[in-house]
């Protein structure tokens, strides 16, 4: 099974262990940011809580400003983190319930449609469809002539077309060639060249067959040891559902070479903390 990897820049797990450091025994929790459609968490962003040191529970008002202040930077959400001062870093089951119950709503902001398996365009009878790098598509369609009285067209087909493979035609290109009686459709190192009937009308949109979205969000534990652990978990949006599948996950510091994260081991059972399931609580 590969592994996702929480990506976060140096200047990110710097700030969280900077927040676990200076809140001494006691736990501390704040939320991960980066841009959105991206896969880099490049802010972390404490949040105001109470705290001891088995527990931490964020002050509603403080997650709903600092929830604000990251949209006013561009920024979504990414996750969470906490600290588990001077205990091993682990998901207790606290943690656990938190992170389901919240990361769905979380996972909004970022929902991406699949990557497509292939870039290459695909031509069907009377329709020519370039895939877009984000999932969606060009779909460049061929009308005949109109029917009178009426909002229809008669079909028609490609001529026979050529193909040809160019390394350097990566991106989605369409365009029109020889005084509009050629279509050319390009995209992931394949060019396609297809006749256009006469009297025929291209129409050129863009469109989205994604059958469903998907956001990973993460949760990050650390503690003052050095030591930290991270989870993901994969949301999906499917017809209005939220399915939430638990992904591995492992931690990648991106940017200033710095000492490198060492998972903690399990805290024995009796240093966790209490497993209670309330909002805001890690």
């Amino acid at each position: 099974m590969v592994k996702r990897k929480l990506r976060i820049t140096a200047e990110a797990i710097a700030a969280v262990r900077k927040a676990a450091e200076a809140a001494g025994q006691d736990e501390c929790m704040g939320v991960l940011a980066g841009r959105a459609g991206t896969d880099l968490v490049t802010e972390a962003m404490v949040l105001p809580a109470e705290a001891s040191a088995c527990h931490a529970e964020a002050e509603p008002l403080g997650i709903a400003r600092t929830l604000a202040a990251i949209a006013e930077r561009g920024l979504v959400p990414k996750g969470i983190f906490h600290s588990h001062a001077c205990l091993g870093v682990f998901h207790s089951g606290t943690d656990e319930a938190t992170i389901r119950r919240l990361f769905p709503q979380m996972a909004t902001q970022d929902f991406r449609r699949p990557k497509p398996g292939t870039l290459a365009p695909t031509i069907e009878s009377d329709r020519a469809v370039v895939p877009l790098p984000d999932g969606r598509c060009l779909e460049v369609t061929l009308l005949g002539q109109r029917i009178p009285e009426t909002n229809a067209h008669e079909r028609v087909s490609w001529g026979k077309g050529e193909i040809s493979f160019e390394p350097d035609a990566v991106g989605a290109d369409v365009g029109i060639t020889d005084q509009g009686s050629r279509l050319r459709v390009a995209s992931g190192g394949v060019v396609m060249t297809l006749p256009v009937p006469e009297d025929a009308t291209l129409t050129i949109s863009k469109v989205d067959r994604a059958l469903y979205r998907i956001a990973h969000v993460y949760s990050l534990v650390v503690n003052r040891a050095g030591g930290a652990e991270a989870r993901c978990l994969a949301v999906y949006a499917l017809n209005g559902e939220r399915i939430v599948r638990e992904a591995a996950c492992e931690l990648e510091v991106v940017g200033d070479a710095q000492a490198p994260s060492r998972e903690g081991k399990r805290a024995p059972a009796a240093g966790r903390p209490s497993e209670g399931n309330t909002d805001g609580q890690v």
